[in-house]
């Protein structure tokens, strides 16, 4: 059973992603997984809503949080 599945069955009303802007600054070596949710996401369809919490973020960072987790 994979990942997209359980989420699915769990029934979540909402994904909330803390600390995003390690998607953009880090997200390369420091939080390697970051960099896979869009995947998830993806595979979820917009059935569950997805936010993406940041204090530290600078407009560009904010943008690159928002492509990176294929957000709108």
């Amino acid at each position: 059973e994979d990942v997209v599945e359980r989420l699915r069955r769990a029934r979540l009303s909402l994904i909330v992603v803390d600390e995003a802007h390690c998607v953009s600054a880090w997200g390369h070596d420091f939080r390697p997984d970051y960099r896979r949710l869009a995947d998830v996401f993806g595979q979820l369809g917009e059935s569950i809503p997805v936010t993406a919490l940041t204090a530290t973020a600078s407009v560009l960072v904010r943008r690159d949080i928002i492509s990176r987790l294929g957000l709108r």
